[in-house]
């Protein structure tokens, strides 16, 4: 992949006209319109990576009272074991305990260590990296849920997939897996949790793709269930009856 351009896999997953690979205006953290003052974000995995780069940052920029590492911003760092229920539930208790309840989710913590094609690749290190990845996911979202004071408050959920939820790279193989089921489980979420808010709620978007963009295809994508997973198939008895 090093002999890849650069912007190999916004050209290649493209979905909008428009990409980006830079905050632009209607992203833009500092906008009033997205404004995060007053609210707890839970960020898991905000220590380094994603989390440290770009999330934390962008969500301190937005006002959120509840971050780590930032002296403008009141902060309560825990660390958690995301794949260990007892862990998880300290957090949510130590939330409830400040905050009552957290408004925003972040599911960012992961790892990816498993690189091997199936027949070679270590049993321990695959199996790690989709319990991490899927249960983490899983109990830190029902915890969020959970904590809810009611089940029409506004909160959000956000978590991070990838292309090679659809996309097959031979050596990914759990890294791919996961990442699907992350994806699939907010689908999940969207059909059978709380109201619905938007019309890309339990759908996959992709970061470089432009949001005016995706706002007018609003109408394509609802109709035509785009962004979603799906069985590429005609089903069902009727289509055989006379």
């Amino acid at each position: 992949m090093d002999s890849l351009p650069p912007d190999h896999f916004v050209k290649a997953q493209q979905f909008t006209p428009t990409t980006h690979r830079d905050v632009y205006p209607a992203i833009d953290p500092t906008s009033p319109t997205l404004s995060q003052a007053g609210k707890a974000v839970i960020i898991t995995g905000a220590s380094r990576g994603l989390g440290a780069q770009g999330w934390v940052p962008g969500f301190a920029a937005a006002g959120a009272k509840a971050i780590k590492d930032y002296p403008k911003v009141e902060t309560l760092p825990f660390a958690t074991d995301i794949a260990d229920p007892a862990s998880v539930a300290a957090l949510f208790e130590k939330v409830k305990e400040k905050y009552g309840h957290a408004d925003v989710l972040v599911n960012n913590a992961g790892i990816f260590k498993a690189i091997a094609p199936v027949k070679e690749v270590d049993q321990q290190a695959w199996w790690d990296e989709l319990t991490r990845s899927i249960r983490g996911t899983f109990l830190m979202t029902q915890s969020f849920l959970k904590l809810l004071p009611t089940p029409t408050t506004l909160a959000k959920i956000i978590t991070l997939t990838t292309g090679a939820a659809y996309e097959i790279f031979p050596s990914l193989s759990a890294y791919g897996l996961s990442k699907l089921a992350v994806l699939e489980l907010m689908t999940y979420l969207a059909a059978w949790e709380g109201v619905n808010r938007g019309f890309l709620n339990g759908r996959f978007v992709s970061a470089n793709w432009d949001f005016d963009d995706l706002v007018a295809r609003k109408e394509e994508i609802e109709k035509e269930g785009l962004l979603k997973m799906d069985l590429k198939a005609k089903l069902g008895a009727a289509q055989f009856e006379k």
